[in-house]
């Protein structure tokens, strides 16, 4: 199943792909008043190189180099021990550290009371199984030393619903440290420093432009825009108490994915019939999906036939055949234009709640009509 959750299908078949649309290239020139360098270093290295630089500053040595640095920097190091650890250090005596030890991204001694590890990601996910890995190798070096372990899972970027990057964090013993926490610590500090400023003026910026659905064209959003609409229907779903599901990052694609709705039954139990929004091209789509396999054309022009027929008694939910009609692990087998669920590409969506109306009623129509779906032996 596309639940993108804790159990079943998650989010196997949907990892990383960190490049950006070529059509959806970031201008700034009308939302910022200088260069800013992390515009340009934009790589998980570069904010590796940050997060290291930030919290070597928490180091006694360099207070007497600048007097607002070392302040921020404490209390940015305190933040990260406080994710997972009750034994708070009174003062900090010294700081150790490192990059790409044993592959991790920063590894930070801290007194003779802490390690931290930090696994970064930018516009990426975790993958094959970096965090129990990194995790029980950092327990084994440091068994002996009488230290606390402390395991931070920082994402500058959502590339999923915020429940599946906190869940698969705890899961693998880290604490998921976001955009958000960091823009808390950074605004805490009036540091007048150049590379501070740049860095955390880029996640504000980063914010600015996912907010850009609520006031852009609905043609002309980027694919921040798609990503900040995506974050208020989990925040409204989260309130609510809808019933939608998750959206996530698809490997090998540059679209995002929001999913709404799965389940239901066809020629084997593992066959389910699905509700995605995709960014790229912002229709509405019911997807066959069979994991780790390709569903057989004849059984996606079954449902296809299913569900436009069950479709005829409700014209104002305006299915269409998908163009081109393709088979595949997950194969879209009827689409809902983006204007017939969302609005128009000239106009602007004003309110959200006609638009999340508009998607729990096709929520609740396929939630309704899956219980009658026929096997892959039935007639349609």
């Amino acid at each position: 199943m596309i639940d993108g959750g804790g159990g079943g299908g998650g989010r196997s078949n949907y990892y990383n792909f960190s490049n950006q649309p070529s059509n959806n290239k970031e201008t700034y020139s009308h939302v910022r008043k200088k260069p800013n360098l992390f515009t340009h270093a934009r790589k998980e290295l570069s904010q590796d190189a940050f997060i290291a630089w930030f919290i070597e500053w928490a180091d006694p040595k360099y207070r007497n180099t600048n007097s607002q640095l070392p302040v921020a920097a404490e209390s940015f190091l305190k933040k990260l021990i406080s994710l997972q650890s009750k034994k708070m250090p009174d003062q900090i005596h010294s700081v150790e550290v490192h990059k790409q030890w044993h592959k991790v991204d920063v590894m930070v001694k801290v007194n003779d009371s802490h390690i931290i590890i930090i696994e970064d990601k930018v516009d990426t996910v975790e993958h094959s199984n970096q965090l129990e890995h990194y995790r029980e190798m950092a327990e084994k070096e440091f068994k002996e030393s009488g230290r606390e372990l402390v395991c931070v899972y920082l994402k500058r970027d959502r590339t999923c619903s915020k429940n599946l990057d906190i869940n698969e964090a705890k899961n693998k013993g880290f604490e998921f440290f976001g955009r958000s926490d960091f823009l808390e610590v950074l605004n805490e500090h009036d540091v007048q420093n150049d590379i501070y400023g740049d860095f955390r003026d880029r996640l504000k910026e980063l914010d600015t432009l996912e907010g850009k659905f609520k006031t852009e064209k609905i043609g002309c959003w980027s694919w921040h825009a798609w990503k900040g609409f995506y974050q208020e229907i989990e925040e409204q779903n989260e309130k609510q108490k809808l019933g939608l599901v998750n959206w996530w990052k698809r490997v090998n694609h540059h679209t995002g994915v929001l999913g709404l709705a799965m389940g239901g039954r066809g020629l084997k139990p593992e066959i389910s019939i699905s509700l995605l929004i995709e960014q790229e091209h912002g229709n509405l789509c019911f997807k066959v999906e069979a994991p780790n396999q390709k569903v057989p054309k004849d059984v996606s022009e079954h449902y296809h036939k299913w569900l436009m027929s069950e479709a005829e008694a409700k014209p104002d939910l305006k299915l269409k055949r998908p163009k081109p009609f393709r088979s595949g692990v997950a194969t879209t087998i009827a689409v809902v234009p983006r204007q017939h669920w969302l609005g128009e590409d000239d106009k602007k969506m004003v309110d959200i709640k006609p638009v999340l109306e508009r998607l729990c009623e096709y929520n609740s129509w396929l939630g309704e009509i899956i219980k009658k779906a026929p096997d892959f032996n039935e007639s349609v």
